[in-house]
């Protein structure tokens, strides 16, 4: 369990670097302010034309990939908090486990010490 959590958490922030850069790749898409040309006067040059053509995708179909791709990162970065959350549980769960079990141990360890010695007397009185 516990490897499991530290193999999660460098995934988890190799995500949100990810998601971190794709947030700031979508931030330069965005239109400038000055920008005036609409959307609708594109020409057939900007047009998504499928994916077999060998011309650059229009400002706005790049757009809608990037925030597609950042909802999709966002869904994945949920998620993996989540895992995180629920292996942080699990292996608080174990911990606390092992404290009692080694506690446990400890007393038993302690008991048997104590009748070692008690046999040792008794074997010397009998002697």
């Amino acid at each position: 369990q516990k490897a499991l959590f530290l193999e999660l958490v460098p995934a988890y922030n190799r995500l949100l670097e990810k998601a971190e850069l794709l947030a700031w790749i979508s931030e330069k898409l965005q239109p400038e302010p000055n920008d005036v040309t609409p959307t609708t006067l594109q020409g057939p040059w900007e047009e998504d034309s499928g994916p077999d053509s060998d011309e650059i995708p229009s400002p706005t179909t790049l757009r809608v990939k990037w925030q597609e791709e950042e909802e999709g990162l966002r869904r994945v970065c949920g998620e993996m908090a989540y895992q995180v959350v629920e292996k942080s549980a699990a292996l608080g769960a174990l911990e606390s486990t092992l404290e009692e079990r080694q506690s446990r141990l400890a007393a038993l360890e302690a008991h048997v010490a104590e009748l070692q010695e008690a046999r040792a007397r008794h074997a010397r009185q009998v002697d």
